[in-house]
């Protein structure tokens, strides 16, 4: 009788204790919770049950690259076709915030794997991934999925031959104003706030490709080639993930100067106040060059020195208007010029003589040559009238000794 007690009061407390552990283990396998952390309030996930058992076996030391692999298999499929697989989805949003991220909490998740994607938006903010469910699992267990990155790529092409343009320097600003830093890697930028690259420079391809990037950002120009320098400044609109854009520029009017010098004819000294006119030659004739509305004039300094402003390449001619004092000839003859790369590199004396004609070629002066001219005129005249006044004086005489 004693025997038979003590083997009810054993049948008794294990039937207590099946009776206390078995709605445990059930909840253990049904009643698991996970704590997903984002930042976005306006987060939501889909999510289904891809196995029933677990496929990712976190003591593992490449479950990461196992979890990465079930990712990949499933991130880029249609939701209508994971539905038609695993069932219709189930969706959890946001709502409670822990440790200053937004929580979206899944509740009574049975052992297995699954499949968690962010709810299509504008702008996603962090990746698809996959959890697996067993024994060993904390609960609730805490997931913090990785930030979506930005992947994007500029293009930098001539306006109007659409050539990409190599060796052109961009930063990237995000929405807050701040230069972002990268690292150079073989196949582009890669964002790194530790970095110590800020200026960002087109490839052989004319391209910028930027990987890494957690936030939008913009591109700014900051070393136009040459040819270019007016593009300085100019900037893209934000981009996002996964964009590219064309950024097109056009070339510059090409410019530059010429220099030239006022000096004495004859003592080489510097002349100041001599005034000239400028004149740009288009199709087969020479037309004023203005500046605001009036005929475009350049005045010689103490130095004698005066230059132009930057003209478009092409050919010019340079015209005195006043002398620098009373006392000198207007320069007759225009100086015509080349705008073109090296005209910075030149100079061109002017000079004006006092009271006298520049020389000209061959010796003398256009004034005595005009005299000399004059005087040879004049020796002819009176050779003719001596001549004719011989005659009458001849004639004369004839006729009073024929009357005689």
């Amino acid at each position: 009788m004693k025997k038979l007690n003590i083997k009810l009061r054993q049948v008794l407390v294990f039937a207590l204790v099946l009776y206390l552990v078995t709605p445990l283990l059930a909840f253990a396998k049904s009643g698991n919770s996970l704590n997903i952390l984002v930042d976005n309030s306006e987060a939501a996930i889909d999510y289904w049950k891809i196995d029933d058992e677990s496929l990712i076996d976190y003591n593992s030391e490449d479950y990461e690259k196992k979890a990465e692999e079930l990712v990949n298999n499933f991130s880029n499929v249609d939701e209508a076709d994971l539905n038609k697989k695993f069932g219709e989805k189930k969706t959890v949003k946001v709502s409670d915030k822990k440790d200053g991220k937004d929580l979206i909490k899944v509740e009574n998740l049975s052992y297995g794997t699954y499949l968690f994607r962010q709810v299509k938006t504008e702008e996603k903010t962090f990746k698809p991934f996959i959890v697996s469910i067993d024994e060993t699992t904390i609960n609730p267990a805490t997931i913090i999925p990785k930030t979506v990155v930005h992947d994007i790529i500029l293009r930098k092409i001539d306006k109007d031959t659409k050539d990409t343009l190599m060796g052109v320097g961009f930063k990237l600003v995000d929405k807050e104003g701040n230069t972002l830093k990268f690292k150079n890697t073989d196949d582009g930028y890669i964002y790194d706030k530790d970095g110590e690259i800020e200026e960002l420079i087109t490839n052989d391809k004319g391209q910028i490709k930027v990987k890494g990037l957690e936030k939008e950002a913009k591109f700014i120009e900051t070393s136009p080639l040459n040819g270019y320098e007016k593009n300085k400044g100019k900037e893209t609109s934000f981009l996002k993930d996964g964009e590219t854009v064309d950024f097109e520029n056009e070339k510059d009017s090409r410019t530059n100067i010429f220099t030239f010098v006022k000096i004495d004819g004859d003592t080489k000294n510097p002349l100041e106040g001599a005034v000239f006119k400028v004149q740009v030659k288009t199709d087969k004739i020479f037309e004023d060059v203005e500046e605001n509305g009036k005929i475009y004039t350049l005045t010689s300094g103490k130095d004698g020195i005066f230059k132009t402003k930057q003209l478009p390449y092409g050919t010019y001619r340079l015209i005195e208007t006043k002398t620098p004092t009373k006392d000198y000839i207007l320069k007759i003859d225009p100086i015509d010029f080349e705008i073109g790369e090296n005209s910075h590199q030149m100079k061109i004396e002017v000079e004006n003589y006092k009271g006298k004609v520049p020389p000209t070629p061959g010796g003398g002066s256009r004034q005595r040559k005009k005299t000399s001219s004059l005087v040879k005129t004049g020796d002819v005249k009176i050779l003719i009238i001596f001549i004719t006044g011989l005659i009458l004086i001849a004639y004369g005489i004839k006729t009073v000794r024929a009357k005689d």
